[in-house]
């Protein structure tokens, strides 16, 4: 799979997500419709970069945050929606940069709850290892 098709399907799925979370939880909405901001603060979305790479040991997902500072960053894991979700901001000669991002979760038999995420230089690193399938077996009635 090129790189170049993981993103198109990364973008087509956040999208997609994108919609259903404004209809749901409305997350994506500018700050100052719900008046939390402070005044003096412009905000401006930062849509990161990132990368894909994995391979048959784990899915590793680089995202370049240049000018972040590792406490000004945040990533959970939603299982609602099977996605990652990344938050942040910067300050820059006085306006304020947000980010908030949305990545889906779309390879299967991860093992989600060792991911690692490492910060450095503006870049979010995060390690994703794969599990082996499972079955088990359905005792019949």
């Amino acid at each position: 799979m090129s790189l170049l098709s993981v993103v198109e399907r990364f973008e087509r799925l956040f999208r997609e997500f994108e919609k259903e979370i404004e209809r749901e939880f409305e997350l994506f909405r500018i700050p100052f419709e719900f008046g939390f901001v402070e005044r003096t603060w412009f905000f401006e979305p930062v849509i990161p970069v990132f990368e894909v790479h994995e391979d048959e040991n784990e899915v590793r997902i680089y995202v370049n945050l240049p000018g972040f500072k590792k406490e000004n960053v945040k990533l959970r894991y939603v299982y609602d929606w099977n996605s990652l979700l990344i938050e942040g901001f910067r300050e820059i000669e006085g306006e304020k940069k947000q980010v908030k991002y949305v990545i889906p979760i779309t390879w299967k038999h991860l093992d989600i709850e060792k991911t690692n995420a490492y910060y450095r230089d503006g870049l979010l690193i995060i390690r994703i290892p794969r599990k082996q399938p499972s079955t088990r077996e359905i005792k019949i009635e």
